[in-house]
């Protein structure tokens, strides 16, 4: 056949396991040379489902007689403005968005397609509760995918934000209606200035009026699971950072009376900030969370950010026993106190404005129970103040020996 052209043709793709469909319009064909069983050259472009465009220049052949699908192709295919959210590729409900524009070269033969190129989204949302990346996060990517399985492999897969670059690699197979990936993200030593506007995509918003204007982060995470429904675990590390616009020593005043903490200044200094996390789509779960700031101290614990972006972290700070309370009742009870004070409170809130609460529980119960109560009650003359430092904290008073 010398040529063949299809105009404003519409193109239904739908499934077996479900009633969704997709549609694509405006599809327009162009082949000349046609023939079963040689090479021929083909041009393709479509309107793509929810807003954008596909273009696709190539050749084709010679044709599989069992499955078509199977044919050799060579191709290049450019796809512009592709509205991840209302395209129907992935579930509204997962909360992923975003703009996509991609160029990749494809080679087919055989069940087996390699594809090379990269991938640039715009507003990329990636859980619920999150807001649009103010940056585009760019993709260059290496794929071998098996047609006849429906399973890929990401061989080598660059993500970069400004000049922020992660290594991620893995698997990802076509499942029913959702694609489950098991792959591996990877970056070191990552300048946090260029990281900060794509933040809000994984849900993590710095509180109002700050930016972090100094640092490294350093990521290490598995992601694993249907596309809608992934869960990521690993941990993160925050270098000599600096979070300008925020002093958390004003957000400790609560605790000012029992640890000592002074004012620092209108910014926060973060020597390290390491943790190990869990990203799901309710939210964000903090393990071993370990912050260590100059002129604080250190803090440790851990606990949730909700989808909503809610806190509710249990933490303790290790204090010097040379401030506040502590130095008090070394003064009047005679006794040297350690220089580990402990002193737990709670981080509530949001994140784009947390808060700092004692956990008078906690305070009473394991602090002035055990090293600053067997301090007082050591001495005649402050013997009973543990009883007076408790109710004042609104605890419950120690039994007498």
């Amino acid at each position: 056949m010398a040529k063949l052209k299809i105009e404003k043709g519409r193109v239904t793709v739908g499934s077996t396991v479900s009633d969704k469909k997709s549609v694509y319009d405006n599809v327009d064909l162009e082949a000349t040379n046609l023939s079963l069983k040689s090479q021929f050259p083909m041009a393709l472009t479509a309107d793509l489902p929810g807003g954008g465009s596909f273009k696709m220049d190539g050749r084709v052949g010679p044709v599989n007689p069992a499955d078509a699908s199977l044919s050799p192709l060579e191709a290049k295919v450019t796809v512009n403005g592709l509205d991840l959210a209302k395209s129907g590729f992935v579930d509204r409900s997962a909360g992923i968005a975003g703009i996509v524009d991609a160029t990749n070269a494809l080679q087919s033969k055989d069940g087996l397609a390699h594809v090379q190129g990269g991938v640039k989204i715009n507003r990329l949302t990636l859980v619920n509760g999150g807001a649009p990346s103010s940056v585009p996060v760019n993709l260059d990517f290496n794929i071998d995918y098996d047609l006849r399985r429906s399973a890929g492999l990401l061989n080598q897969g660059i993500v970069k934000i400004g000049k922020a670059g992660s290594r991620l690699s893995g698997t990802f197979d076509r499942r029913d209606e959702s694609v489950v990936l098991d792959m591996k993200l990877y970056g070191q030593n990552l300048p946090v200035q260029d990281l900060q506007a794509a933040l809000p995509a994984l849900g993590v918003i710095l509180p109002k009026g700050s930016s972090l204007e100094t640092g490294t982060l350093s990521v290490n995470l598995n992601i694993q699971g249907p596309v809608d429904k992934l869960v990521s675990t690993g941990n993160i590390g925050l270098f000599n950072a600096k979070l300008a616009g925020f002093d958390m020593s004003s957000r400790m005043a609560a605790l000012s009376a029992f640890s000592g903490v002074q004012k620092a200044g209108a910014d926060t200094s973060i020597e390290k900030l390491t943790t190990n996390l869990r990203l799901a789509p309710e939210g964000i779960q903090a393990t071993s969370l370990e912050l260590v700031m100059p002129g604080i101290g250190q803090l440790n614990g851990g606990g949730t950010i909700s989808a909503s972006n809610a806190l509710n972290l249990r933490m303790v700070a290790t204090l010097s026993a040379q401030s506040g309370i502590a130095s008090t009742v070394g003064r009047l009870s005679g006794r040297s106190m350690s220089k580990n004070a402990r002193i737990p409170f709670l981080i509530q809130g949001t994140t784009s404005d947390p808060k700092v609460v004692p956990d008078v529980g906690g305070m009473v119960g394991g602090v002035v129970e055990s090293e600053l109560g067997n301090a007082l009650d050591s001495n005649p003359r402050t013997k009973g103040l543990t009883d007076a430092l408790g109710g004042l904290l609104g605890g419950k008073k120690r039994k007498s020996k």
